[in-house]
């Protein structure tokens, strides 16, 4: 668990949302969550799991922009390499290209859009969003789960 679902959120999330996204400040955001997602996807080297990371890798950007931390990311992330070495341990066939996994990880996303637009906007009127970061925390674990 340690080295196959600890570590690797951190360090991933560390490299991705933390040192990319603060490389990549000074483009456009649309841009970077690109440029970050698609290489997050690419990092893990399956075809079978390239457009599941790529939209992972999105809500976990937005997931730590809109929290101001990585930290909901690192948790989002562990949950999802557990969930996975659960599905492995067990034997649980899933066939990620499935047209209706897919369909719903676009659901999930548009859902996550929506939620990190509606706490953008009231972090305007708020910058106090602490609480509101248990939610990201749980819908990070959704998508984890819906993955799964």
């Amino acid at each position: 668990t340690l080295s196959l679902a600890i570590l690797p959120a951190i360090f991933e999330e560390v490299f991705f949302r933390g040192f990319l996204l603060t490389q990549l400040s000074k483009v456009k955001f649309l841009y970077a969550v690109i440029l970050i997602s698609l290489s997050f996807s690419l990092y893990h080297c399956s075809l079978a799991q390239l457009i599941y990371q790529f939209i992972y890798g999105v809500g976990l950007i937005l997931l730590s922009k809109c929290s101001g931390s990585i930290i909901p990311s690192i948790i989002s992330h562990f949950l999802n390499n557990f969930i996975v070495l659960i599905v492995e341990y067990f034997k649980i066939k899933i066939n990620l290209l499935n047209p209706l996994i897919i369909i719903l990880g676009i659901i999930l996303l548009a859902i996550f859009f929506i939620l990190s637009l509606k706490v953008i906007k009231s972090k305007k009127e708020d910058e106090n969003i602490n609480e509101k970061v248990s939610s990201y925390l749980l819908f990070g674990g959704g998508l984890c789960l819906a993955k799964e």
